[in-house]
């Protein structure tokens, strides 16, 4: 798997989805942003248009991004035999059984799926970003990419700009930090 964002990083700002949830009393999860980044299967001989989506929670400008769920997800309608296989015995989407997944994670895959069949700019640019990271790879097919069609927006209120970029500013520490450290670990 390959993160789309660590191999185009300039597209952070246009288009890396978020979504902020202020404090009330009907919440499903805890309040504060929430960071949806992509990651794709980079696998040329294959072509199962898997998708992992990894949800940071973000609770406050000064707090370090957590990892709260790590979603599965393909649009593929007729997967090929391995991944036939995988989802089988599981929904589409699910929680990836390898990652860490929060208490509130089903509830953020809830929405995240919602956010993918009620916004259909948003379906569309996964696909587009799964192209462009196998061109990127060396495979040259054009992403399908249908007509826009304006959908309703979801029920959440889209971050600001600073405040998603003091967030991945402060993603980007964390991950720094950690390379530094398995770095350290080989030698």
């Amino acid at each position: 798997m390959l993160g789309y964002f660590d191999v185009f990083p300039e597209r952070c700002e246009t288009e890396l989805r978020t979504a902020y949830f202020p404090d009330g009393d009907d919440q499903t999860f805890p309040a504060g942003m929430y960071v949806f980044t992509e990651y794709y299967c980079s696998d040329l001989s294959c072509d199962c248009q898997r998708l992992l989506v990894k949800v940071l929670h973000n609770p406050s400008p000064e707090s370090v991004p957590e990892e709260v769920a790590t979603i599965s997800y393909t649009w593929n309608e007729s997967p090929d035999e391995s991944w036939e296989f995988v989802i089988s015995d599981v929904s589409n989407p699910f929680l990836d059984p390898f990652h860490r997944q929060a208490g509130y994670a089903n509830e953020l895959m809830d929405f995240w799926y919602h956010m993918v069949r009620h916004d259909h700019r948003y379906a569309e640019r996964l696909k587009k970003h799964y192209a462009e990271l196998r061109r990127f790879h060396g495979q040259s097919s054009e992403p399908v990419v249908h007509e826009e069609i304006p959908w309703p927006s979801v029920d959440a209120v889209i971050v600001d700009r600073k405040l998603r970029s003091r967030a991945l500013h402060q993603l980007r520490k964390k991950e720094l930090r950690k390379k530094r450290r398995e770095s350290r670990r080989r030698k």
